[in-house]
């Protein structure tokens, strides 16, 4: 059995941005590095059987990167929307299908749930610190010190934890 998610789409993409950059590819031109990258996802994403979710993934990755290549800001809903209606326009009936329902919904739960969620966890941890007389484990916006291992660990936590839940909801 082989399950594919937008995950593997991303981390994927992330794989190639570091080829690009640590590699002789680095010489390329802004259009040949997305030829590249796009060619390796599609593929990717043939391999995987283009569900839902891989499409998705694929679509938005590569508007983000052509958005970042041109120097135009990309916004996460922007490049939703566009997903969806790329997925849409190919296959109409796929708003039908739980895989396109689940898969927007989670993107959009995090787009608008993470970072509430991980403000609140921030705030709860400093309020449990504060009342066991503990000294603060993560820096302020006016803090110039790198983190710490330990406030790094806890900021991957709460990361996670943010991002899984505000996808489940």
């Amino acid at each position: 059995i082989f399950a594919v998610s937008g995950l593997h789409i991303g981390a994927l993409y992330a794989f190639c941005l570091f080829l690009l950059q640590k590699t002789g590819l680095k010489r390329l031109s802004n259009p040949f590095r997305f030829i590249f990258v796009a060619a390796v996802l599609i593929f990717y994403g043939g391999v995987c059987g283009f569900s839902a979710s891989v499409v998705r993934a694929l679509i938005t990755c590569l508007l983000f990167y052509a958005t970042k290549l041109l120097g135009i800001g990309g916004d996460t809903l922007e490049n939703l929307g566009v997903a969806a209606i790329i997925i849409l326009l190919l296959s109409p009936l796929s708003l039908f299908a739980a895989g396109f329902q689940l898969s927007f919904a989670a993107c959009i739960g995090i787009a608008f749930l993470a970072r509430p969620i991980s403000s609140f966890a921030y705030a709860a941890g400093d309020k449990i610190q504060s009342r066991l007389g503990v000294k603060r484990t993560l820096p302020t916006d006016d803090d110039t010190q790198p983190l710490s291992v330990g406030a790094r660990i806890v900021r991957g936590c709460i990361s996670f934890f943010s991002v899984s839940l505000a996808a489940q909801i």
